[in-house]
C-alpha cells in the first residue's frame, strides 16, 4: 500500500524546496494541489488534480479509491 504524502512547496520557487520534497514528487504517481501551486511543476508527466473551490468530496473520494495502487502528493503552501 502507497502513502499519501502531504508536501509543503516553499515560498513558489523549486530552489526552495526541501531535498524530502522534491523526492516525492519525483516518486509520486498523482500531484494534487492549487493552480498556482502545481505551475511549479507543469513539466512532470504526472496525474494532476488541482484543488477548485467546492471539489474537495472529489478529491478526498479520489485518494480514498487510488490510494492503495498510486503514490500520491497532496502539494500545500509552506515548508
Amino acid at each position: 500500500m502507497h502513502k499519501v504524502y502531504i508536501g509543503g512547496v516553499g515560498p513558489g520557487a523549486k530552489d526552495y524546496l526541501a531535498p524530502v520534497a522534491k523526492k516525492i514528487i519525483e516518486e509520486s504517481d498523482c500531484l494534487i494541489a492549487g493552480k498556482r501551486h502545481m505551475e511549479q511543476f507543469a513539466d512532470k508527466d504526472k496525474e494532476k488534480i488541482y484543488f477548485k473551490s467546492g471539489n474537495f468530496d472529489e478529491i478526498f473520494s479520489y485518494v480514498k479509491k487510488n490510494k492503495a495502487r498510486k503514490k500520491i502528493a497532496v502539494l500545500v503552501s509552506g515548508d
